[in-house]
Order: structure tokens, then sequence, then C-alpha cells
């Protein structure tokens, strides 16, 4: 989603929403990058997105909760204005689970039918699926802080029966390849060791930023850098820069081409707040400016399918949204 002005942002723009947003495809030829509009959203607050695995279907958060099919301009209502559902598609596409952003509460949606049911009243902090497109795990909240804990469950969307997972099983939800893709996953980097991911449309590949900073502007955390590695599911792993060898002090993964060639990121550089934006970052020296970054990973060349333009936002702050993907051919 590419948010469009009619008149550009200036430096005096701290935030101006878009006037609408345009769903576009990229594509690179002979080393020149062309985009095609593909179709518009109106000029509605836009919070967050997601796609299904088959590209057919898309849901995003304006002022309430919508289920859109790609190439038919009519949305679906899933939810009543004010009421926002941050979701992950199953990895069928058959079905769309929710957690309520007031509440903490989820809720499952069926794709193709107008049918919706609860599957937990409780505070959940995180969740996702299983790769059988059937079950789905999360962590509800257990006592607030300074004690903060989470106990973990799995629960068929179908049945709704759930059982508490076992402290394997658990360490499993953090650790397991197929349950870190965070396509299917709603969760925090520091749930994961501090590492982010995005993952080939396969399920074969996937780019690794570690460590990630969770924290946006920390003074502490001006030259940090992460490295950046492409690693594969048969256990291999490239590093593709070292934390010492790119600008970037947050790295945001999007996406990695089906034949490995390509990785795509959001890079955000610190830089020197500006005079006229002091008033905005009152007790800062830097803040961060972003850019979509794609990597050839044989020759370590890098493009910049936006032309070098800033103003690309890596969507909710945190968990992160994949904003960015490559399409199927």
């Amino acid at each position: 989603m590419q948010p469009i002005r009619k008149t550009p942002l200036n430096e005096n723009d701290y935030y101006r929403p878009p006037d609408w947003y345009e769903l576009r495809s990229y594509r690179l030829e002979k080393g020149q990058i062309t985009f095609k509009k593909l179709f518009i959203i109106g000029d509605m607050e836009f919070r967050d997105d997601g796609f299904s695995p088959d590209y057919r279907y898309y849901y995003m958060i304006g002022d309430r909760t919508y289920l859109g099919e790609i190439g038919k301009p009519k949305f679906r209502k899933l939810s009543e204005v004010g009421e926002y559902y941050r979701c992950r598609f199953s990895p069928n596409s058959r079905y769309l689970v929710g957690q309520n952003l007031v509440d903490g509460s989820l809720r499952c949606f069926e794709v193709q039918h107008e049918k919706q049911w609860s599957l937990t009243e409780e505070e959940v902090s995180i969740f996702g699926w299983y790769p059988d497109s059937r079950r789905v795990w999360y962590g509800v909240v257990k006592s607030k802080r300074p004690n903060f804990q989470v106990t973990y469950y799995v629960q068929d969307v179908i049945t709704r029966q759930h059982r508490r997972l076992t402290h394997r099983e658990a360490q499993q939800i953090h650790s397991r390849w197929d349950l870190l893709n965070p396509q299917f996953r709603l969760a925090y980097p520091l749930d994961q060791g501090n590492k982010v991911y995005a993952y080939s449309r396969d399920n074969r590949m996937r780019l690794k930023v570690t460590p990630f900073e969770v924290l946006r502007n920390a003074r502490d955390a001006w030259d940090d850098r992460p490295d950046i590695y492409l690693e594969w599911r048969e256990g291999r792993s490239q590093l593709l820069l070292r934390s010492q060898e790119h600008p970037w002090g947050r790295v945001f993964p999007q996406d990695v081409s089906l034949d490995g060639r390509w990785v795509l990121f959001i890079g955000a550089r610190f830089v020197p707040v500006e005079p006229d934006l002091k008033r905005f970052y009152p007790q800062d020296e830097k803040r961060l400016d972003f850019e979509l970054v794609l990597i050839e990973t044989t020759s370590g060349k890098r493009l910049y399918p936006l032309q070098g333009k800033r103003r690309v936002y890596p969507g909710f702050w945190p968990p992160l949204s994949q904003i960015y993907r490559f399409g199927t051919d």
C-alpha cells in the first residue's frame, strides 16, 4: 500500500494523512524499476494491512476492520466503527484471526463466508497459526507488571476446543522454523530473542535481522547496527551485511524472492533532527528516516525501489508489518 498525497510533504509536516492509498506492483527490468497501479483505497485513516498467502484477499484497519478481495472494489466490514482487529491469515488463506486492540481478545473470521466467532475473551498478548491452518496458539496474560506472566494455549478454530501448551511446546513457539514466520504470527521481537524475520513465499528461506532494538529512539543506541542474514530451512546461513557495512540503525525485513536472489527490507537511518522539527523531538538529537531497500544476494548490489524517496514507514510498530512483498513471477 503506497500513501498518495496531492501535494508533497514538506519539512514542516510531522504527520499528515494521505489523500488516498494505492496498491501497486513494482517491476525490475534491466536495472530500471517501474510500477503499475492496481487499485485505490479512499481517504480513510489507515492503520494496518495484510495479504493472504494466495494473494487473493487482504485485510486492513481504517475506521474499523475490513476484508477485501483484490480486483473487487467493495470491502466487507468485519467490525463496527472504532473496533480494530490486528489480524493474520491462515496458511491456507481460509481464515483470518484477529486480536482486538482494545481488550486483547481473539476472534476468527471465515474469509469466503459471513461467519465470525470468538476464540477467547481473555487478554491475549501474542498469537499465531500452526501450519495445518486449523490450530492457533496464543499467550494469555495471567499477571500484570512487574511480575508479567503469560500462559500459552492452543485452540482448534473449528471445534473451539483448547488446552494449555506444555513447557516444551511453548518454547517451540519462539524457536521452530514454521512458527516464526511473521506472516502467520503476531509477536514482539523480544519474544523471539530480539530477532525479526521475513520468509520467502515457499517457506524455504528467510531474512533474519539481529539484534532488533525495540526502542525507537534510544539515545544509547544511535550507533548500533544489526547484522542481516539469509537463512535456509535446512540450516545454511549467509551473512549479507555486517553491522559495520551499512547505515541503518533499524532494519524491518519485508520479503525474500523465491530464488533467493533478492531480499527486501525497510532501512531506518538515524538523522539529525531539523530545527523546525525540534518541537516534536524535544529530548532527542536524532530521529529515524526510512527507505525501502532491495539487495541482490550474490553481488551485494543495492537498489531503492522508491527511487530514494524517504517517508517510507514500516507499518504498525511493534509488532512489525510486511507491507512490501515480491510478486508471483
